[in-house]
């Protein structure tokens, strides 16, 4: 593993924070095809499982061998995560493309799943329920920190704002209020809102989490139209309860 050549240690973990950029040039594993039975597959080590930026089309469960979950900074130097063993569950989150890179820490056996196997290969066990849960609230903060970042302060609101004109409109049209229909689900909107999927999902389970919106079947509860309106004119309801979302299962965006 001379790739690990320069690390730090952080925490009571004793985890390795920092990589330097050492790593060889070994093609991405490949996922098989989603009309056939998944299959273990052999990838070497150092050989990526994904990289940051993938289209997320896939989930990966560690048989054999160990993967290292890491991230790149300023300066491309690359922040461990985590690692992964077998009987571990890689590419979980809820943005449309991965967010850190998978590698392998030395041979092993992965097999790949599509994405839409996630709530039948989780619902039963729980120690991937915890590692689902990491990886959305990893990624949400992730996200949100690059909004802030970039100034951007608006688009919850213009999001607060069409979810509330969504609901005027099914009241006028003799439907409940509060039951907005799978069209979000659409590009059209993240489109509208001058927002990309990512950004979209990610203000959705901000929403969520606020208490102000909830997953209804394929469609979406608005829980709390009064804050919803409130947001939309830049009052932000001090209610973040910092739950485990569950819009990435129930609604993730694609």
């Amino acid at each position: 593993m001379a790739w690990l050549s320069s690390v730090g240690v952080h925490g009571k973990s004793g985890l390795p924070s920092r990589l330097e950029p050492a790593f060889s040039s070994s093609p991405p594993v490949t996922a098989p095809p989603a009309e056939t039975a998944p299959t273990p597959q052999l990838i070497e080590a150092n050989a990526f499982v994904f990289k940051a930026g993938d289209p997320r089309t896939h989930l990966y469960r560690v048989e054999t061998g160990a993967v290292c979950l890491y991230e790149t900074g300023s300066g491309d130097r690359q922040s461990v995560i985590e690692f992964a063993f077998p009987g571990d569950y890689l590419g979980l989150g809820f943005l449309e493309r991965q967010h850190l890179n998978g590698r392998a820490l030395l041979e092993s056996t992965i097999t790949a799943f599509p994405i839409d196997a996630l709530p039948d290969l989780v619902k039963n066990d729980p120690r991937a329920q915890v590692k689902l849960a990491q990886s959305v609230e990893r990624e949400f903060e992730a996200r949100r920190d690059e909004l802030s970042s970039a100034g951007h302060r608006q688009p919850i609101e213009r999001v607060a704002a069409l979810l509330v004109t969504s609901a005027r409109t099914n009241v006028q049209q003799g439907r409940p209020a509060e039951i907005i229909k799978d069209s979000w689900k659409c590009g059209f909107i993240a489109d509208l809102l001058q927002l990309t999927l990512d950004d979209l999902s990610a203000i959705l389970v901000d929403l969520e989490r606020r208490g102000l919106i909830a997953a209804a079947g394929p469609d979406l509860r608005l829980t709390n139209i009064p804050a919803l309106e409130a947001m939309a004119d830049g009052i932000w309801p001090d209610n973040d309860h910092g739950t485990t979302p569950k819009l990435v299962t129930a609604y993730r965006a694609a």
